[in-house]
């Protein structure tokens, strides 16, 4: 992975933000980046919400 500067052709920009709809167990609102996250560049530019972007599926 490298990263990029803003202007660069090499950065990914998405048309839309993604919404968070990640939940704790307990049923409530939880950060989509608790901890290291890295997410195939595929899966970032269809993922509708961010339990799209998760491995499982």
């Amino acid at each position: 992975m490298m990263l990029s500067a803003p202007d660069s052709p090499d950065t990914i920009s998405l048309d839309q933000p993604i919404p968070n709809d990640k939940r704790s167990k307990a049923g409530k609102p939880t950060a989509f980046t608790m901890g290291q996250r890295y997410v195939p560049r595929e899966r970032l530019l269809v993922a509708k919400v961010t339990s799209d972007l998760d491995e499982a599926e």
